[in-house]
């Protein structure tokens, strides 16, 4: 299979806004729209610097998947000064290419990445259906991470 794993950058924001509507399930969204927010997802991309890595599935100069991985500073401890923790976020291959290890290969990318940023926490918030893929990645359940939201966006 033809479909090359690498970082995502700014430049890529037209076909990761692409991609981010469909993760959304927003199909009826207008070219100017769509054009809008690859602008602001570009520029956000830009400015998060180091605390974001973007991986991205790429088949024949189209991009078919996206991962995200947050990075961000927890309060820091006596004996670990510099505690760092990785989010993963909006991981979404295009349904024509599922089932090939691609999902499996963007976030083993960002877990790859984050070991080698010595970041030793990774969390994730799964639905069913991508739970088989994050516990094939290393992550494990975890019965005490409770969380609380306001609404029921995702």
């Amino acid at each position: 299979m033809d479909v090359v794993v690498r970082d995502g950058t700014p430049d890529d924001a037209p076909s990761l806004a692409v991609l981010k509507l469909a993760w959304a399930n927003r199909h009826h969204v207008t070219v100017e729209e769509s054009q809008s927010f690859a602008r602001d997802l570009a520029s956000w991309m830009a400015s998060q610097g180091d605390s974001l890595l973007t991986r991205v599935a790429e088949h024949r100069g189209d991009l078919v998947g996206m991962a995200w991985l947050v990075v961000f500073d927890r309060v820091p401890d006596f004996s670990d000064r510099n505690r760092r923790t990785g989010d993963v976020q909006s991981v979404f291959v295009s349904p024509e290419f599922r089932r090939r290890g691609i999902g499996h290969a963007l976030v083993s990318s960002l877990v790859d990445a984050a070991d080698l940023r010595g970041i030793p926490r990774i969390t994730v918030s799964s639905n069913d259906a991508a739970a088989r893929l994050y516990l094939g990645t290393g992550f494990e359940a975890s019965p005490r991470l409770l969380e609380r939201r306001l609404n029921q966006e995702r």
